[in-house]
């Protein structure tokens, strides 16, 4: 109960995250770039969003693959593309550019929102 509406709500704790991040730079500056916090935040956030799964999902995802397949295609093959499509379109350098793709790979919204804050 608790997990499902904390969930529910992680776009709102992403926009309020970010806007702090952004008015106290001073309370972030040392986390930015740093590798224990970011597979910190990353645990703490798969877990919480993996305490949200039923059996009942799980038995919903089984019956109906044709969801998995397109998922994995969106993800893994249309995003990088479109990272592609925007890095070229922004003449990045080329690790921007090969950055962008990665974070277009990232599968889910939370967790690439995770990576791109």
């Amino acid at each position: 109960a608790f997990s499902k509406t904390f969930c529910r709500f992680s776009p709102l704790w992403t926009l309020i995250s970010a806007a702090i991040a952004i008015q106290r730079k001073d309370l972030v500056g040392g986390t930015i770039g740093s590798l224990p916090v970011m597979q910190t935040s990353l645990s703490i956030l798969m877990l919480a969003m993996g305490s949200t799964i039923t059996p009942d999902d799980i038995s919903r995802a089984i019956m109906n693959p044709s969801v998995i397949i397109l998922n994995n295609i969106l993800c893994f093959g249309v995003m990088p593309m479109i990272a592609v499509v925007i890095s070229n379109a922004m003449k990045l350098k080329p690790e921007y550019h090969a950055g962008l793709v990665i974070l277009g790979c990232v599968s889910g919204g939370q967790a690439s929102n995770l990576f791109a804050l």
